[in-house]
């Protein structure tokens, strides 16, 4: 069992020490949508319907869903609901109060709802940040592996992250191009703040002894270990283990 932890674990408790207090924020980026827009060369109809309202109008439609953005955040879901409800009497066919409902709906494993308002804003704006993630997100819940990769691709045009690396791997994992990614462990950092080593080794190790529960609870275990002080650091990470199958079942 010791040939599969590859490195100490009291040496990268000390190593990642220092930098534990930054890696709590980071996986809260990841899951909560982004309000921002690219810029587009496109008028969209909805701009310009929305410009018609009045401005006591529009700061009212702004409030309510910026109210259910930050309860979206915090995980009250039902309360995010009702405020984009109060939001889209106002003015519904707007791709920031969709891709919010889309959230929304996600983290109530909602996926054909998720899936249907992800869609929408996405038409309504195919340069919006959230939009994309959220349909990349979708896609990979779903398994849908090709559609995941189309999306999760289009992200690297706005920003890059190990967390994003990590499941584009799992996609090529699942395409059958396990050999491509494998390469990758030799070229990882396993002292970086960030779990991807840990658990693209772990990844890895599951497709080369798929059966053999005890070395996949010794890796996961390892990696409870280093990150005991940061947990929140691995969320979003096991999130994607357990929707793309590799979770301790």
């Amino acid at each position: 069992m010791k040939s599969f932890i590859l490195f100490s674990i009291l040496s990268i408790i000390s190593a990642l020490a220092v930098c534990s207090a930054q890696n709590e924020q980071e996986p809260l980026k990841s899951q909560a949508p982004d309000n921002t827009t690219s810029t587009s060369t496109t008028t969209y109809t909805y701009e310009t319907e929305f410009s018609k309202l009045d401005n006591a109008t529009r700061i009212k439609w702004q409030e309510l869903v910026s109210e259910a953005t930050q309860l979206a955040q915090e995980q009250r879901v039902i309360e995010a609901l009702y405020s984009l409800g109060q939001a889209e009497v106002i003015f519904a066919k707007h791709p920031q109060l969709l891709t919010i409902k889309s959230f929304s709906y996600i983290q109530q494993q909602r996926l054909d709802d998720a899936l249907e308002y992800a869609q929408k804003a996405y038409d309504l704006n195919n340069n919006q940040y959230s939009a994309i993630h959220n349909l990349g997100e979708i896609y990979f819940d779903l398994n849908q592996w090709e559609k995941a990769k189309k999306y999760y691709t289009k992200l690297l045009d706005y920003a890059d992250s190990p967390l994003l690396q990590f499941k584009l791997d799992i996609i090529e994992i699942k395409l059958g191009n396990l050999e491509t990614v494998r390469p990758k462990l030799e070229t990882l950092n396993p002292l970086a703040p960030e779990p991807y080593y840990l658990f693209l080794n772990y990844i890895v190790n599951c497709e080369d002894h798929p059966k053999n529960v005890e070395v996949k609870s010794a890796l996961i275990s390892q990696i409870k270990t280093i990150y005991q002080y940061s947990p929140n650091t691995l969320l979003p990470w096991f999130d994607k283990i357990n929707h793309s199958g590799y979770g301790l079942q």
